[in-house]
């Protein structure tokens, strides 16, 4: 019981730092001036960015 506890403790941690990340890098590419073609395709436009960097903090903040 104690090590699906400890599994359990670990896989939130590894979601919350998931999800620090993912919402640092959307930062970072809302601060640029413009987004290159490659960042464009695995990002989305800027409202797409934009529009997901909301629900990333909705989530940090609920967890």
């Amino acid at each position: 019981m104690n090590g699906s506890k400890q599994k359990w403790n670990d896989l939130n941690v590894e979601v919350y730092l998931k999800l620090v990340t993912m919402t640092h890098e959307h930062d970072q590419l809302l601060k640029q001036e413009s987004l290159s073609r490659e960042q464009v395709i695995r990002y989305g436009t800027r409202k797409q960015i934009q529009e997901r960097m909301k629900i990333f903090l909705k989530e940090l903040e609920e967890f």
